[in-house]
């Protein structure tokens, strides 16, 4: 347990300049850019894959069609999922 939070102290500074190389990625990633929040309810849904998102495609057409108030904010763990969603252009 010692050594891997050694390990991981040791390799922290690096991995935070990875992270960083691609500022809006990082920025996104770590929670601190994007729209400001809407005044409508907002929905969160995330996809882990592109298959997890692809199959909840159906679902947010189904509650922007009952509820176009509705704000639905689709994550992924990856920009092919970002990338993904966008490409969808539900509104």
């Amino acid at each position: 347990m010692l050594s891997y939070r050694i390990l991981l102290s040791l390799a922290a500074p690096g991995l935070a300049l990875l992270l960083l190389r691609d500022r809006p990625f990082a920025r996104e990633r770590l929670g601190l850019s994007g729209p400001e929040r809407p005044r409508h309810p907002v929905i969160w849904l995330h996809g882990a894959s592109n298959g997890e998102l692809a199959s909840a495609r159906p679902l947010i057409e189904r509650l922007l069609a009952r509820r176009p108030d509705l704000c639905i904010v689709a994550t992924s763990n990856s920009r092919t999922g970002r990338a993904l969603v966008e490409s969808w252009a539900l509104r």
